[in-house]
């Protein structure tokens, strides 16, 4: 669970209604029955809550590690090219698709689909590949900017989509990394 000390709050916050409700004053057959029946339903409700919450961490969770699993697979077949420095500027051309259903885990897409917001790679612009490879893989990337990556795109049309071989390549001092489908 990842969210579960704060969750203990709700499941205790009925009791603590019911006992202010009646301050020491005798509760008929009715007001406690519908105080009971509130006690439950709030119980039920915060539940549900909590694991909705908690489904939702687990998925954008899930989502990160997918998504770490392939830029770090991407960073490993750059670094393995032929001629690749550490300055050498990369181009990513294009991005992985909203719907690409490799890039999304497994158990919980169904039951989170419209509550997480994110969809596809969490990284997908060179702010994002800049600020991920530094960050979370511990190199540092000399990326292009989207407009440097548009003088790459009639030859990354030529090449195969990632993973495929082929997909990332040195082409004129640069390494190529073509993602998906290049934008017009």
């Amino acid at each position: 669970c990842l969210m579960q000390p704060q969750y203990t709050l709700f499941m205790m916050m009925p009791i603590i209604f019911f006992e202010c409700a009646f301050d020491g004053q005798p509760p008929s057959l009715w007001s406690e029955g519908s105080s009971w029946l509130l006690l439950v339903a709030s119980c039920l409700i915060a539940y549900q809550f909590y694991l909705t919450c908690n489904l939702c961490y687990l998925h954008l969770d899930l989502r990160y590690e997918v998504t770490y699993a392939t830029e770090l697979r991407i960073l490993d077949r750059i670094e393995q090219l032929d001629g690749y420095e550490t300055d050498t500027p990369v181009a990513f051309i294009g991005a992985f698709p909203n719907k690409n259903m490799n890039m999304y885990p497994d158990g919980t897409e169904e039951a989170t689909w419209g509550l997480t917001g994110i969809r596809g790679n969490l990284v997908h612009h060179e702010k994002n590949y800049r600020g991920f490879y530094l960050n979370y893989l511990g190199k540092r990337m000399n990326v292009l900017s989207e407009e440097e990556c548009r003088l790459y795109y009639d030859y990354a049309r030529t090449m195969p989509y990632w993973p495929e071989n082929g997909s990332v390549a040195m082409v004129d001092g640069v390494v190529l990394v073509h993602i998906w489908d290049v934008a017009e």
